[in-house]
Order: structure tokens, then sequence, then C-alpha cells
């Protein structure tokens, strides 16, 4: 009997759809996120049970439908984190809960704990990177790989399994084929990740090409690292050319430089083809980092494409061009994510329709040469800018020079647009 004719006799789990017909992500922010850097720049080491718990409704609320959590063997918070977030699933319609797939070595000790913990699935990964300093040998992996994977399957026939020979794109063929082809019957997915963002535009097509040829009934999971700073790119080259699923993490915090960012994958598949996400509530997007900024207790970052950065504008051409189009700078539709439309902050170097447009926002309707008095004004006075006497601060003084009487009320000037 040939490798694909046993797996096509198999019945577990396919998600209701052929390899290759659809795209979705799996979100890792609960594992891979966590042992991001940032956490401990802000000096939060990991994240409390309520802040994950709260960070999955909101994912989920989008139309993430699978997290992966770290294996409950990791330490004692991460099985009580388990433990709630499995609780927290089952409040959820059966036929639509969150799904948790734990991260385990290919080990008995990791199978067993993740399985008692309540899991719907395991993420398995075990390299033949020889470079990487691995102790056995590509036949010894695949030997270790196919006896334990074919142990749980027996014993567990409807656990969802993913395995991973972890930094595919630096593994040889032959090594990462062995591996491969033991797990074959038994799993779902496998995984195939650029671990140091070592991945290009050819390379992806190639592996993807070599597996869907290779094992035809198998999903293929892309987990793209930024360290050639290529993520979010990889991703969409992977979205093209047929991968199932690509971990994600909120804001790409991962290990080293991150992964591809949830937010900015769904801008670039909107983009790419908006009939891929009819499953996801886009309009949720923004409010899913705010979020992650109160939680974390620092802004969203600019490299996030969904937030008020991309709809943020200082320079005097721009916001004249925005005032009379609001499409006049925008390629992209960022209310579609629930991003505000377009904002004006005051910074020293703003021109004249800026101040016009700013105050207009706060209840004064001003002429065009007042505008323009008011704004040589202001900015005869940026010297005084910094961290204490804000811009704004500036132009209420400013202004209150100009608009006098019934005409200026400080507290409009005080209103946030």
């Amino acid at each position: 009997m040939s490798r694909i004719e046993s797996k096509s006799q198999q019945s577990f789990p396919t998600f209701g759809r052929k390899p290759g017909e659809y795209i979705t992500n799996i979100d890792t922010s609960l594992r891979d996120g966590l042992q991001s850097r940032r956490y401990a720049l802000i000096g939060k080491p990991t994240l409390t049970i309520d802040e994950r718990i709260s960070l999955v409704s909101a994912m989920y609320d989008v139309g993430v439908r699978t997290f992966e959590v770290f294996s409950p063997n990791v330490n004692a918070l991460e099985k009580e984190s388990l433990a709630a977030l499995r609780e927290h699933a089952n409040n959820y319609p059966e036929k639509d809960r969150p799904r948790l797939n734990a991260h385990v070595r290919c080990h008995y000790d990791d199978f067993h704990a993740a399985i008692d913990g309540g899991v719907d699935g395991v993420h398995v990964y075990m390299g033949v990177a020889q470079h990487a300093g691995h102790q056995k040998s590509p036949l010894e992996v695949a030997d270790r790989v196919g006896r334990i994977l074919g142990d749980v399957r027996a014993s567990h026939p409807d656990l969802y399994i993913r395995y991973s020979t972890e930094d595919a794109f630096r593994s040889e063929v032959n090594d990462r084929n062995l591996a491969f082809d033991a797990a074959e019957p038994y799993v779902q997915t496998f995984g195939i990740p650029d671990t140091v963002g070592v991945a290009t535009d050819d390379f992806i097509r190639q592996i993807i090409k070599e597996m869907r040829d290779r094992y035809p009934n198998t999903h293929l999971e892309g987990h793209f690292h930024a360290d050639s700073g290529e993520t979010l790119h990889n991703a969409i080259t992977s979205a093209k050319y047929g991968i199932s699923f690509i971990d994600t993490t909120i804001w790409g915090w991962a290990e080293r430089t991150g992964i591809t960012s949830f937010g900015n994958l769904l801008v670039r598949l909107h983009k790419l083809n908006p009939a891929l996400l009819k499953d996801f509530n886009l309009n949720l997007t923004y409010k899913l980092n705010k979020l992650m900024s109160k939680i974390a207790g620092v802004p969203i970052p600019e490299s996030e494409l969904v937030s008020e950065d991309s709809t943020t504008h200082a320079a005097g051409v721009h916001t004249d061009a925005v005032i009379k189009n609001p499409d006049a700078y925008r390629s992209i539709d960022f209310s579609v994510f629930g991003v505000p439309e377009n904002q004006f902050i005051l910074t020293p170097y703003v021109g004249w329709h800026h101040i016009q447009q700013y105050l207009s926002q706060r209840g004064y309707s001003v002429s065009d040469h007042l505008a323009q008095a008011i704004t040589n004004a202001y900015k005869d006075e940026t010297p005084r800018m910094n961290k204490n006497n804000s811009c704004e601060s500036v132009l209420k003084d400013v202004a209150a020079r100009f608009l006098v009487g019934s005409e200026y009320n400080s507290n409009k000037m005080r209103q946030v647009s």
C-alpha cells in the first residue's frame, strides 16, 4: 500500500476543505509571542491568565479559531493557563469553539501532559537540520517520529496533529523527507517553518510544490520569521502558492525579530483578494490592537498597519490634499479594519491648511487669511515646544491672541479630535 493510499483511508479532521483550497491563520501569540524580547523591555515577564483570555476573546471575535499554546510541561503558569483557556473555550458553541493546540516535543511526556490538559491538537516539532546541533541523525529522527506519532494516533484517532521539522528552509531535502515520510500517515498538517528568515519567493514556491506533489492530502503550515525583514512578504507568497495556514502573533511579536503580524497579514490578504477573508470580522482588528496596547502599556507600533498612524497626517501639503479629497494619500481603506478616518495632529512642521482644519475640528470657522496669520505666529513659537510644553499648548496660547472675545473659548482648544 502506498503512502498516499494509506493516508486517503484515514478519517481524522480536515477542517472540511482540501489542502490548498483556502488560507487562514494559526495564532501563536500565547506561545511564540510570549518569547519576544518586547515583554522584557516593558517590564512584563509574561501575560496574566486574565489578559490571555481577553486576547483570545478579542482574536476570536475578529475570526481566529486556532490558538497555539505552550506545552503544560513548560512551567506551572502554562499548566494553569491551559486549564483556564480550556474552561473559557468551552463557553463557546461546540461546533465553533476556539481550538487550543499545544506546541510539544516529540516526547511521550509532552503528549500525555497536553492531552490530559484538554488540548484540541498538538503541534509537534523535531528538527533534522544538522547545523542546529541535533543529537540524533535524520534516520533516528524519522524512526522516533514515526514510532511516537503512530502510537499517539492509535490511542487518539481524532486528535489533530501537526508535525514540523523546524528550520525547514535550511534542512536538507532528503533529511526533511525522511521525517515527513515517517509522520505522514498520522498527521493532518506539516509545518515548514522559516526559522531564521532565509526564504525567498523561488524557495517558497519550490518547497510548497515539492510538498504538494509528495503529500497531496496533507495541509501545509508556514511560520515565517522576520530576520531578513521579509516575513509579511513571505507569508503572502506562501498564500499565493497554496499554503493552508500561516502562523501569526499580535503585532508580530515573537522570538528574536518576530514573525508575521496578524493585523498586517489581514491587510495584505484583503488587498490580494478580499474573498479570502470572508470568515473574518475585519472591522474589529483595530479594537484588538488597542486592547494589546492597553495590556502592554505601549502605543501600537508604527510597523502595524492597523493603527491611527495609517490615517494620521501632519505635513502641510498632505493635509491640504486630504481635506479636499480624503483618498488623496490613501492606498488602503483602513476604515475596513476599524481605524478612525483621517486624523490631524499638531507638529512644529504643519502648514496653515492644517492649522485651519485643526481649529475647524474644535468649532472655529477661521478664514484663510486668519489661519495663515495664526500659523506664522505658531511657527515663531516652535523653540518653546518640548515634552513639557506641547504643540497643542503653544497653539492654544497663540490662538488666544487672535480669537478674541466670543470667538475664543479655551475649553474648545482642549477638546481632542
